[in-house]
């Protein structure tokens, strides 16, 4: 999604912390790129997802 539309939004994710636990996290992003059209960074934010995987 992130090479098609330039930006994902709200992918649910598991991150693996230090001591072997999971974090249940949502993921956004979105791809920068320069006025010629190569990408030239990707922005992420991580939303904790504990509350919403509760229910």
């Amino acid at each position: 999604m992130m090479r098609l539309q330039g930006h994902v939004r709200e992918i649910s994710c598991m991150l693996e912390v230090t001591d072997g636990s999971t974090l249940p996290v949502l993921l956004s992003g979105k791809a920068r790129q320069a006025a010629d059209g190569t990408l030239t960074r990707v922005d992420y934010t991580f939303f904790d997802a504990r509350e919403r995987r509760s229910y």
